[in-house]
């Protein structure tokens, strides 16, 4: 598309302010001339202005006002003359060279500074300086140097500022103090028979990588021209080009496992960086040769040097490092792992040219002294829910099945893309490869066929590598370049999960530290900030291959791992329960990954005696971090442990036993993996007989906390009680105190809150006297509890967010969640209402990752009151509509009657006065009405009746009276949007 012809001003918007801005100028003009002689002449011009006007014409004329505004008044300020200002760009001339300096250099800060419209994106303007002889003619310039100003702008990208040697001659010694001159060296230019050595003005506030200029000599460069478009990596090109700017910097290695994108990157950096050296970048491919001989005729391959093998006295090296010593280029040599014996020529190199820098591409470190490394990292990919789109590693994936599929749209298959890049953990090879199969498979069955087999990610497209043409050729060829001791020693760490320390390395795989050394530097492991070492999913899954194929080796090192980390348990089991919690959990949290899969092995492996004290140590790690994991995970060694056995057989099984009841009483908590109560005393006959002691009080405890969740108070408390008695005769006081926490909670719900509290406050001093920071944080939330009972709401709150800070630190979502949940109805009776809508909405969040049903219940609630409280009666309604659906459905009626209480509440606040005391009235007098709930319905009453004539209120109480629960909660849901007593 053509520039749109700007001769008719009228017609563009914006016009006036470039008509003005040349009128100011010509009227100077008639007082004074154009300079003639020797000037310095100034061409300015949009890159991409014909796509911007295609995109949005109307933005873009507003955009272009802007701009000449801009361009005009920095040249008009600093003493130069507009000669022309055609389509998108400018023609001016300075009397004095480093006024023209100034003037571009403001010139572009405006333009980078500039919020231009997204529509048209950034604007780009490349400048050209050139100092030269002109003849005026007939208000226009004419000559020689014209021309090569022109030319010199031709070469230059959007945003970059190039000059001539005779503008350079002249300014080289004014130079504002932020400015400095690159040179790009001598070039060739269209229609021009001198050459001309071309300088780039560069500023610290200023861009200043762009790609080679475009010249004639442009072609000479031999970098490869990628097939396909560049995909992200943004920070590593950042990073990259700090460090190749760093003058101590001449040797970096892009180091990264085999499909990582190293090339790809090195080609893209030599690409932007390239037009920093004069004599170019080139690219020296090394994968072709076998022979570390061969990498001194691939590099004079690559420079265009012809060896002399005829007349010459020097050898080829010689006559390499000769030509190379005055070079001032980017010389970057791909794929030297396999030649690595050869580096030594890269020190002589950088030895004898000090103008020269090197990209290296490898999966192995050079090992030289001045070797500078920097880690190629995969594509960011996502990791749970959130948009997927913006990630690079999922950018790549669907920009390649575009090209594989041109109707590809990923509307409805985003979980599985983000599925595959995590499945291959974003390595852009593997996406790629997987990309492919798009136009036969769904990403599902793609995602399917990643996880089952690692040969299915392969290709058959003849312009791709060997070596990279599936994923098992890439990992081949680094695996066939390890010595038989560190491949043995490298699938020995394949069975680790999420990474390992140097001591488990050591314990499990017989890795020394020199061992990790050298495959950390051969790309094979990575070392973590944190000083742990981890396999990429992709290179664990390779090495797993090689270990299982040798089925005696493998059982060796799965037992060694199983035992390893059963023994990790059994270190920190105490310190779990103890003060140190804080120190011990990060500690087995790091090997979590490890941990559920040494589980697994060690339920189908390891006798009975390893086991039991495994299971029972595993359950004291969720008890304090996470009760939702650890059900769902003894829910699946059960399950796993009962395939293939009669009862008679699991009655006797202690390990199934363990898992069962420890499954039970963990679930228990958030009111899942329920059992009736014939089960449950079946279970615990079982473990009597067996002398599972821990296991029988959790048994009797598990049942006694389901009871609650019931309502069964009247057999909860005898059940509870019987749990406490047999902690004390084994001397647990954990348990102990665990037992008289519900114990409280029955007698607060039942009307007794003198009795929690005392069994509160005995819990909290045994939990205290233990140091058992997650139980002591459980005692002083129940206290928490009392003081909301007693309306000392500020102390309750003050107790509900200490323990929630102490629950966070812990990971302990359900104990977070349920901190929350109290915390917002403290907030809520103080009148704090937004406090309460946010502790409201943070404490649903929580029960929604453990789908706690009671606590989803009554988060809905905490809400609604936090809404009823803002005036949001819509919102108020929804939710305790809501809360009281689930709390019907799972059989909570105290849960039911706080929704029911809101909703008069919310009746009252739509101006049903008379119904809202007769729901009211009803509520409050039922005798399931917990008593921490009674006081903010008595509030809600009060105002109700305050507005009712004694007659009314009487009314009211009477219709209260015949009042049934279910039949009321029927109501309730069907009157959404009717009166309630319609």
């Amino acid at each position: 598309m053509s520039k749109p012809d700007r001769s008719d001003k009228a017609t563009k918007p914006g016009s006036t302010c470039t008509s003005v801005l040349r009128a100011i100028h010509f009227a100077r003009e008639e007082v004074v001339m154009l300079p003639s002689g020797t000037i310095t002449l100034l061409f300015t011009d949009i890159e991409g202005s014909s796509e911007m006007w295609d995109r949005s014409p109307s933005t873009m004329a507003r955009a272009l006002a802007r701009h000449d505004a801009l361009i005009a008044g920095a040249i008009v300020g600093h003493g130069g003359h507009i000669v022309k200002n055609k389509g998108d760009g400018f023609f001016a001339a300075f009397a004095s060279a480093p006024d023209a300096v100034r003037a571009v250099l403001e010139a572009q800060r405006s333009i980078q500074a500039e919020p231009w419209s997204p529509e048209v994106g950034n604007v780009r303007v490349r400048m050209a300086l050139h100092t030269g002889t002109v003849e005026f003619h007939d208000g226009d310039y004419l000559g020689a140097a014209v021309n090569r100003v022109a030319r010199i702008e031709g070469a230059a990208h959007g945003g970059q500022v190039v000059i001539s040697a005779s503008t350079r001659e002249l300014v080289q010694d004014q130079l504002p103090d932020d400015a400095d001159m690159v040179d790009l060296g001598e070039h060739r230019l269209r229609g021009l028979s001198r050459p001309e050595r071309i300088y780039q003005l560069t500023a610290t506030d200023l861009p200043s990588a762009f790609p080679s200029l475009r010249t004639l000599d442009t072609s000479e460069t031999n970098l490869p021209v990628p097939p396909t478009s560049f995909v992200g990596r943004t920070e590593e090109l950042t990073e990259i080009d700090r460090l190749l700017t760093n003058p101590d910097c001449r040797l970096l290695t892009l180091l990264g496992p085999g499909g990582i994108g190293k090339t790809r990157l090195a080609i893209e950096v030599a690409k932007r960086l390239g037009s920093a050296y004069p004599n170019g970048a080139h690219f020296v491919p090394l994968a072709p040769i076998t022979n570390p001989d061969r990498i001194v005729p691939a590099v004079a391959e690559a420079l265009r040097l012809t060896i002399d093998t005829h007349t010459s006295d020097l050898a080829p090296k010689d006559q390499l490092l000769d030509f190379l010593t005055n070079q001032s280029a980017l010389m970057v040599m791909d794929n030297f792992e396999h030649v690595v014996e050869g580096a030594g020529l890269v020190a002589e190199v950088l030895g004898q040219a000090p103008k020269l820098r090197v990209l290296v591409t490898s999966r192995r470190r050079l090992g030289l002294q001045g070797e500078w490394i920097y880690e190629v990292p995969s594509l960011p990919y996502p990791t749970n829910g959130e948009d997927a789109s913006t990630y690079p590693a999922v950018r790549l994936f669907v920009e390649r099945a575009r090209q594989a599929d041109p109707t590809f749209e990923p509307t409805s298959e985003w979980a599985e893309v983000r599925r595959i890049c995590h499945l291959v953990q974003g390595l852009p090879l593997a996406i790629e490869l997987a990309a492919a199969w798009t136009p036969v498979l769904a990403c599902e069955e793609i995602a399917d066929e990643i996880e089952t087999s690692l040969d299915f990610l392969t290709t058959t497209m003849q312009d791709i590598p060997a070596r990279h043409r599936s994923a098992r050729a890439v990992f081949d060829w680094s695996w066939n370049l390890l010595p038989t001791r560190l491949k043995d020693t490298y699938r020995q760490l394949s069975v680790f999960r999420g990474g390992f320390d140097r001591r488990a390395a050591s314990d499990v795989a017989g890795a020394t530290i020199s061992d990790l050394a050298e495959l950390s530097g051969r790309s094979l492991v990575h070392r973590e900030d944190t000083g742990r070492f981890s396999l990429h999913q992709m290179l664990r899954q390779f090495a797993a291959m090689q270990l299982h194929s040798d089925g005696v080796a493998e059982k060796e090192v799965m037992t060694r791992h199983a035992e390893y980390f059963a023994k990790l348990l059994e270190e920190n089991r105490e310190r779990l329960a103890g003060p140190e919690v804080f120190d011990a959990l990060p500690v087995v949290m790091a090997d979590m990954d490890n941990i559920r899969a040494a589980t697994e092995w060690a339920m189908a492996n390891l006798p009975e005696t390893e086991t039991v004290p495994f299971l029972r140590n595993l359950s004291r790690l969720f008890r304090v971090h996470n009760s939702h994991e650890g059900a769902d995970t003894f829910a699946r060694i059960s399950e796993k442990l009962a395939s293939g056995k009669t009862k008679d057989e699991l009655a006797r099984d202690a390990a199934y036993l363990t898992a069962t009841v420890q499954m039970s009483f963990i679930g228990s908590f958030t009111d899942r993996y329920a059992m009736s109560e014939e089960r449950m005393l079946e279970l615990r006959d079982a473990t009597m007989r067996l002398d599972l002691h821990e296991e029988e009080v959790l048994c009797i405890y598990g049942l006694g906390v389901s009871q609650v969740f019931r309502e069964e108070w009247k057999s909860a408390r005898p059940t509870l009680e019987s749990a406490v008695a047999l902690a004390r005769v084994l001397e647990d006081d954990i348990m102990v105190a665990a037992g008289l926490l519900w114990l409280g909670w029955v007698n607060l719900e039942d009307g007794n809150p003198t009795a929690a509290e005392a069994q509160f406050t005995e819990s909290l001093d045994t939990f205290r006297n233990c140091g058992d920071v997650w139980g002591t944080a459980y005692a002083l939330s129940k206290m928490g509890l009392i003081a909301d009972a007693n309306h000392d709401y500020s102390t309750a709150l003050q107790h509900h967010l200490e323990c929630f800070d102490t629950f966070s630190r812990l990971g302990d979502v359900a104990g977070q969640g349920y901190t929350l949940s109290r915390a917002s109805m403290s907030s809520y009776a103080l009148g704090d209402y937004e406090g309460a809508m946010r502790y409201g909405g943070e404490s649903l969040g929580r029960f929604e990752q453990v789908r706690h049903r009671w606590g989803l219940s009554a988060a809905l609630g905490r809400i609604g009151y936090a809404a009823l409280g803002l005036g949001d009666v819509a919102t108020a309604r929804t939710r305790f509509t809501a809360g009281l659906e689930r709390a019907r459905e799972a059989g909570y009626t105290n849960l039911v009657l706080f929704a029911v209480i809101g909703l008069g509440g919310v009746l009252a606040a739509e101006g049903s006065i008379d119904e809202a005391a007769e729901l009211l009235t009803f509520g409050l007098g039922h005798p399931a009405t917990p008593v921490i709930y009674r006081d903010i319905g008595q509030r809600l009453l009060d105002d109700a009746l305050s507005s009712l004539s004694e007659a009314q209120q009487v009314a009211a109480e009477q219709r209260a009276a015949h009042l049934d629960l279910d039949q009321v909660v029927e109501r309730l849901i069907g009157c959404q949007n009717r009166r309630f007593s319609s």
